[in-house]
């Protein structure tokens, strides 16, 4: 296949999840109240779509020392302000880490290049010096995201019994060479086989948080689009959680299809999210064998499903995307990550809505009937696509048109990168150097709503006026 980047969309700037420590104890637990939720969505035709979070409980002892590589981004992007963020956060991870963790630093571009000779501590001399010649390093060319991420995965020892963590502190985007949908699968299933949890930190004028978030999610780790100023903290945090490394499941026959079909591995620190279609209703069971750095444990779940919501319907696009490559490319961790896609489809239906309005208002009525059409199928919803279609129909001739039930549309995955987010940006990090998801999440629906309020404005002010114009023309000029 032709190599095509399916990760230029970074959907939201916004901490998709929470980091912490580790729980502690040992043995199985029985699952509590928020260990599984199951939100659903059911078609006009009974199709039924699901999302299925899942949170270990089993609890496990932290490890003493981990084996961390950390990639830092060294490309042409990575110059002023983001150079400082990004050795800001670096500073930090190493702060934070335990001393008795083990850590190599690699320079990426278009090269990978070890600023450590193997593994140091973090606050050795041998690790300043590392730092001292990465800031002597100056930021040019492009990145091959691929030979960075190869080249860490290779470098981590096999004669170690440490737990391993991968931590990349750029814009992840592969300029170099782009990154299709197979060859991402074969890195995201090295990480795996070899037990890597990649965590990722997005900064640059660009990033590519698509790719970043669905890397984080594939292999156990956490995604952040953060403060510079407590990123590191919570880098290293996730460069020392728990992980639970699927090595069997069995979902419950009333779930016709998962993604991704390869389970994404669990962490003590968040949850993680299975989407997919369902048959029958709860209570259902889930049972998961999984590898940890504290050995072998089983885990099971109890799941009632919650009352299907019409706010869920963005799900069944993405079913569609996911079904496309087995959800390999999903950009999805935790709950968090969930609601972004959410989001991302209701300001999707938002742009066209406004579209629509538009075209009623330019008298282009085919136009604004297929915009608001599309508006709907994305988020049922949209009572504002609802107005626009219908006022649009009372312009045209014949019969009123009728508000079709949502189909299984597009989720558009594949768009510009987002720019990064300002200096000044509110920090998402909350008590303990943990990331806060809420805190984005609420000035994002706050911006939904004023553009909401904009749309109401804009219908209410120009579109009955262009009907009235419209019906007047029609009069003289059948």
């Amino acid at each position: 296949m032709s190599k095509q980047s399916l990760f230029r969309l970074a959907l939201l700037s916004a901490a998709m999840m929470a980091v912490a420590a580790g729980a502690t104890g040992a043995g199985g637990a029985e699952p509590g109240s928020d260990a599984a939720r199951l939100q659903t969505y059911v078609q006009a035709d009974g199709g039924k779509f699901f999302a299925a979070s899942l949170k270990p409980t089993a609890t496990v002892l932290p490890a003493a020392a981990h084996d961390i590589v950390v990639l830092i981004d060294t490309s042409a992007s990575q110059t002023g302000e983001f150079r400082s963020r990004a050795i800001s956060a670096l500073n930090g991870l190493l702060a934070k880490l335990a001393p008795q963790d083990r850590v190599h630093l690699i320079a990426a571009d278009i090269y990978a290049v070890g600023m450590t000779q193997g593994f140091a501590a973090p606050n050795s001399p041998e690790m300043a010096a590392a730092l001292q010649k990465l800031d002597a390093r100056v930021p040019l060319g492009a990145t091959d995201m691929d030979k960075a991420l190869t080249t860490a995965a290779g470098s981590f020892r096999g004669d170690s019994a440490n737990p391993r963590a991968l931590v990349y502190i750029g814009d992840g985007m592969s300029s170099a060479n782009l990154l299709g949908t197979e060859r991402f699968e074969q890195l995201t299933g090295l990480m795996t086989d070899s037990r890597i949890a990649v965590s990722a930190y997005a900064v640059g004028p660009k990033t590519d948080a698509h790719l970043l978030s669905a890397l984080a999610g594939r292999t156990g780790g956490v995604f952040f689009e953060a403060s510079a100023d407590e990123a590191g903290a919570a880098l290293a945090a996730a460069a020392e959680g728990i992980v639970f490394w699927p090595t069997s499941i069995q979902w419950p026959p009333e779930f016709k299809e998962v993604y991704p079909k390869r389970p994404s591995p669990l962490r003590a620190d968040r949850d993680t999210v299975f989407v997919g279609t369902l048959a029958g209703d709860g209570p259902l069971a889930v049972r998961m064998t999984a590898d940890t750095s504290a050995g072998r444990q089983t885990m099971q779940w109890k799941i009632a499903p919650a009352n299907p919501a019409e706010s869920n319907a963005y799900l069944v696009q993405v079913l569609d995307h996911a079904r496309r490559d087995g959800g390999v490319t999903l950009p999805l961790t935790g709950t968090a990550s969930l609601v972004a896609l959410q989001d991302a489809v209701t300001v999707g239906s938002l742009n066209m809505t406004e579209l629509a309005a538009q075209a009623v208002k330019t008298g282009d009525l085919e136009a604004a009937k297929k915009l608001a059409q599309g508006a709907i199928q994305q988020d049922p919803g949209n009572a504002e696509a609802k107005t626009v279609l219908r006022l649009a129909a009372q312009v045209a001739p014949g019969p009123a048109e009728q508000v079709p039930p949502p189909p299984a549309a597009d989720l558009n995955l594949v768009g510009p990168p987002a720019p990064a987010a300002a200096a000044d940006a509110p920090k998402n990090i909350g008590r303990n150097g943990q990331a806060d998801p809420f805190a984005a999440q609420g000035a994002f629906v706050g911006a939904i709503e004023r553009e909401r309020q904009v749309i109401a404005q804009m219908i209410t002010a120009d579109v009955q006026a262009t009907i009235n114009q419209a019906r007047g023309i029609m009069s003289t000029q059948p």
